[in-house]
């Protein structure tokens, strides 16, 4: 009795310490801010305004849990880097409507929650951006707004800042809808029974079975 009450503690003790490690690691993991996260993101909505361009950008697969196919993404694609977070060069094909009403719909202030100064602990392994939208004018970079769906949130950018935000429930649905059926780079996996990650191999069609008349 006294050995299984020793196992059960230890499980519970290992249970504790791997919540709190992977709720750290969710910290924006490689990423640094100058103390508390900016709170003023007025910057963002003027750099919104001024923008004569928006570039709707796919991100590559997660750094962590798909870390070797991101890295034979890099290897066999042309990427960029924003705010340290790697996305395929190849702009996603959106029309300049849907462009003006994803830009529209940042400046009406619902997609996200008002940013604070205190640090989001969430157990999900670390920031990642599935999407990216990037705002310029004349060439020129003005802000972007990186999303991660696993993460609930948005990271804006500017040239010198980079502030964390949450989706807003009717962010996380409107986004949801625009963005995840513009994906068309990024290998879809599969996680096998010894929870190995594979790119999904498309199945090929079966041939028709031939009947001979002998």
């Amino acid at each position: 009795m006294h050995g299984a009450r020793y196992v059960s503690i230890v499980r519970a003790i290992f249970t504790i310490v791997l919540t709190t490690l992977c709720s750290v690691a969710s910290l924006n993991a490689g990423k640094k801010f100058d103390g508390p996260r900016p709170i003023d993101i007025e910057w963002f909505y003027e750099a919104l305004k001024n923008a004569d361009t928006l570039d709707v950008l796919e991100g590559l697969p997660h750094q962590w849990w798909e870390s070797t196919l991101q890295q034979e993404e890099i290897r066999t694609n042309e990427t960029l880097k924003i705010d340290g977070e790697f996305f395929y060069q190849k702009l996603l094909d959106v029309s300049s409507e849907k462009k003006a009403l994803y830009t529209e719909k940042f400046l009406q202030k619902k997609l996200f929650l008002r940013p604070t100064d205190l640090p989001i602990i969430k157990p999900c392994g670390g920031f990642h951006a599935d999407y990216g939208l990037r705002w310029s004018k004349d060439g020129k970079f003005l802000a972007a707004a990186l999303i991660c769906f696993g993460c609930g949130e948005i990271h804006l950018v500017g040239d010198n800042v980079s502030v964390a935000t949450d989706f807003s429930p009717e962010g996380h649905d409107y986004l949801s809808d625009a963005l995840k059926p513009l994906r068309q780079s990024r290998p879809r996996v599969k996680i096998d029974n010894n929870l190995n990650q594979k790119p999904e191999i498309p199945k090929s069609e079966p041939l028709p079975k031939l009947k001979l008349k002998l």
